[in-house]
């Protein structure tokens, strides 16, 4: 569908240039608006903000009811609360990692705690006595903590992401003592 429309575009854009126009930019009402920004959020798809407020902007010129600079206001707001709780879960896993239980697949779980050794003599017998079966177990947990790890990381780098085209987009006026 992608590729039907963007060749759709390129055809109109090539027969308006060999014409000499130009391509019209284009023009969302209020629902289509406000899906997108929601799509925005729930993505955390900053470029896509950017384009909102830009849209929002235009839109407000003919249609007075509009409040976009209200709207952006509160998507920072809303922005900054994202990034203070994925901060959060990635600060509780780092902070309880040996302990969280992790899903290592097939309905398995475990935690590092189980898997690390805690002394020279643990890790001793583990080495002699250990089965393939069981190296595989806590191969699968350490994959499982660093995968869960790099997937709250790149949470918080997205939101922190969307948080800043967020403030751009309402011009920065909320002060950080605002949300709690």
């Amino acid at each position: 569908m992608v590729d039907v429309l963007g060749n759709a575009h390129t055809l109109e854009e090539r027969w308006r240039s060999q014409n000499g126009l130009n391509m019209p930019e284009p023009k969302y009402e209020r629902p289509q608006i406000l899906s997108l920004e929601a799509s925005a959020e729930v993505l955390q798809d900053a470029k896509l903000l950017r384009d909102i407020h830009e849209w929002e902007k235009s839109a407000s010129r003919s249609d007075p009811q509009i409040n976009w600079e209200g709207r952006a206001v509160a998507r920072e707001i809303t922005s900054r609360v994202a990034v203070q709780e994925r901060t959060e879960r990635l600060d509780h896993f780092l902070e309880s990692k040996r302990v969280t239980s992790l899903h290592v697949g097939e309905h398995r779980t475990g935690t590092l705690r189980q898997v690390e050794a805690r002394t020279v003599s643990e890790y001793i017998v583990r080495a002699i006595t250990e089965t393939q079966e069981q190296r595989q177990y806590r191969h699968d947990v350490k994959l499982a903590a660093h995968a869960h790890e790099t997937r709250l990381v790149n949470d918080l780098e997205r939101a922190e992401q969307y948080h800043q085209a967020a403030r751009i987009g309402s011009g920065g006026e909320i002060s950080k003592s605002t949300v709690h």
